[in-house]
């Protein structure tokens, strides 16, 4: 006898599917709580990311779910959206693996999501009509390079402080940061926070 809560889960694995997008979100946000049944609500969230790409509402509440049954299975699928062209998607690929990644303590993926704010910060602090990152273009509006990188910068910050517990806002401070524990960051080995402060 399959138990209830089983057929509700499986019943909103279904919901996936659905017409309407704001079903898909519900659907995707409910299958989070179902953290006794990740080995089958995982691969169902995760299966749902390709065919909902044109919904970015959808895209974020499937990660939203993911970072809810905080499965570290889940996080090569979160990698692969770091760098996504839609910041909606990019954002909430990153704050799904800072949650999991900082309760599961991986480097790894501390070391993809320094990469990309160092990527982004570059980016972001070019001059306006200055570099390959300018805005100032002459019949070029706005560089989405950049307007990504500023849409999307914020959150891989969110996500180190949800990593480290710490307050840090600048690529600077979370490399110095990274510098110094990186070889303590390991898994069930606990982390000081709050009691450091930085050289810089």
């Amino acid at each position: 006898q399959i138990p209830l809560i089983q057929m509700r889960n499986d019943a909103l694995g279904n919901l996936l599917g659905a017409d309407v997008p704001a079903v898909r979100r519900a659907a995707a946000q409910g299958l989070g709580g179902f953290k006794d049944y990740k080995k089958q609500a995982v691969p169902m969230l995760i299966g749902s990311i390709g065919p909902n790409l044109k919904e970015p509402e959808v895209v974020e509440a499937i990660f939203q779910g993911l970072a809810e049954l905080n499965d570290e299975n889940a996080l090569p699928t979160a990698h692969r959206y770091f760098e996504d062209k839609e910041a909606k998607i990019a954002s909430a690929a990153l704050l799904a693996a800072g949650k999991i990644a900082g309760s599961h303590r991986i480097p790894g993926t501390v070391d993809l999501i320094l990469d990309l704010m160092k990527k982004y910060d570059k980016i972001d602090s070019q001059k306006d009509g200055g570099g390959a990152y300018g805005t100032n273009i002459p019949g070029g509006g706005d560089d989405p390079k950049r307007k990504l990188a500023k849409d999307v910068l914020p959150n891989a910050i969110k996500a180190m402080q949800v990593v480290a517990k710490e307050k840090y806002t600048t690529f600077k401070e979370w490399q110095i940061w990274w510098n110094k524990y990186k070889a303590t960051f390991k898994p069930e080995k606990p982390l000081p926070t709050g009691q450091h402060t930085l050289a810089l």
